[in-house]
């Protein structure tokens, strides 16, 4: 569905403690973008081109 859309980019926003999320991301293509906080939470942004 998403190549039908044009859509490029997949993101994924997770709590960087969280290493099981972290782990299947990576291992299925995401790499990381940046650690930050979001709304005053822990936040890590991962992204994949699709």
């Amino acid at each position: 569905m998403a190549k039908q859309t044009d859509v490029n980019v997949l993101k994924a926003i997770i709590d960087p403690n969280n290493i099981p999320s972290r782990k299947i991301l990576l291992s299925v293509g995401f790499t990381s973008e940046k650690v930050c906080e979001i709304d005053g939470l822990p936040g890590e942004i991962l992204s994949t081109y699709i």
